[in-house]
């Protein structure tokens, strides 16, 4: 969230008050209700750490799922709701693990919203999306489908 609003007063240059927020339950697609209410969505696949809590097993991944939806009010106000998607032990099979992010990490993936911020609620059409400051995740194991909560979702990148 520092980060984030560090990027707000570098990045997107208005007097608009944005507010971040988590929802670990939030759906991956939206409604027609909640299209029509003026809500964007974005996904990324980023660089992530995971502990289990169990056996305290640590395992990297480059297909870690971040989903946001994002939208700016009349009135000038913005909210933006961010959920990490999980991954499970391969040892434990148990429960999902939430995700953690180095701050460079971060830093690109929020880069990369704000953009598509300034595309879609602003009509910046110089914005680019920072296509060319996204992450490239190295590829090192084969992806294990049954302990990612995006594949369960079947919104994972693995096939990207």
């Amino acid at each position: 969230m520092d980060v984030f609003d560090e990027l707000l007063d570098t990045e997107l240059d208005n007097d608009d008050q944005w507010a971040f927020t988590f929802n670990y339950g939030m759906e991956p697609k939206l409604t027609e209700q909640e299209k029509r209410r003026g809500w964007k969505t974005c996904q990324r696949s980023i660089q992530a750490e995971f502990t289990c809590s169990n056996c305290s097993k640590w395992w990297p991944s480059g297909r870690s799922t971040i989903l946001f939806r994002y939208r700016l009010q009349s009135n000038g106000s913005g909210t933006i709701i961010m959920r990490p998607l999980k991954q499970a032990c391969r040892k434990c099979q148990g429960q999902y693990e939430l995700p953690g992010f180095r701050e460079e990490t971060v830093r690109i993936c929020l880069l990369v919203l704000i953009s598509k911020i300034k595309r879609n609620c602003y009509g910046d059409k110089s914005s680019n999306g920072n296509k060319d400051k996204c992450v490239k995740p190295v590829w090192t194991k084969p992806h294990e489908v049954s302990f990612c909560e995006a594949c369960r979702l079947g919104i994972c990148c693995q096939d990207k």
